[in-house]
């Protein structure tokens, strides 16, 4: 009887199977299935991480910018991806260093400043930097952060935009004097989103009691 040799999908999904020498080579094969394959398998090492960083498919950085086995030296190329959502999927990445983090919070894409407010290694600092940013997304995004200090939403509160204040009266840890500034500002404008944030507060059951928001919420 004749043995078969076994497929590259299969090899590549049984992790008894692929050494780092087979996974390098097949990192290398021009179909990207197999590339993405590669970044599937459990064995996959920090040297293929690495060769793939530079991939000719963006999808298969993107893969390489979220994968947790990431090495340093990879992220630190991947940080200056030319494609956006590479440096997205890297701003998300957990493993991701403060240091790099410090770098993506200051990247021209808007997309890519507000990845860094949602990654959990992010720093006081950090947030103190996004919630000074141009596009007021990323600041609603600082303002919505469970992690950014009272004094920074106290700033958030001030903000021109009511998006970005609307998001400090989601956030938890908002001190309730600055809540209740922030509704004393708003309650009277008939605005669906600033109704919704209202109600959606997790001081809502306390500010309706006090009867500071005037209008029937839907």
């Amino acid at each position: 009887m004749v043995k078969l040799l076994p497929s590259i999908p299969n090899l590549l999904t049984n992790s008894r199977n692929p050494t780092p020498r087979s996974l390098m080579n097949l990192a290398k094969r021009p179909s990207w299935e197999v590339r993405e394959l590669v970044l599937q398998n459990p064995n996959v090492t920090a040297e293929v991480l690495f060769v793939l960083a530079s991939d000719e498919e963006f999808w298969v950085r993107q893969l390489v910018a979220r994968h947790p086995k990431t090495p340093e030296s990879a992220m630190t190329l991947l940080s200056q991806d030319p494609c956006d959502f590479v440096r997205e999927s890297l701003a998300t990445n957990p493993n991701c260093s403060a240091e790099l983090l410090r770098r993506l919070a200051q990247d021209k894409s808007y997309v890519v400043r507000k990845s860094v407010v949602q990654n959990p290694n992010v720093t006081d600092d950090i947030l103190a930097l996004l919630a000074k940013d141009s596009d007021d997304r990323v600041r609603r995004a600082v303002a919505i952060h469970p992690k950014t200090p009272p004094s920074l939403l106290a700033v958030l509160a001030q903000d021109p935009w009511y998006w970005v204040q609307t998001g400090v009266l989601c956030n938890p840890q908002a001190p309730i004097d600055i809540v209740l500034s922030i509704v004393q500002k708003l309650k009277d404008r008939d605005d669906f989103f600033i109704r919704k944030a209202i109600e959606q507060s997790p001081f809502f059951p306390f500010l309706s009691f006090l009867l500071v928001v005037p209008f029937p919420l839907e």
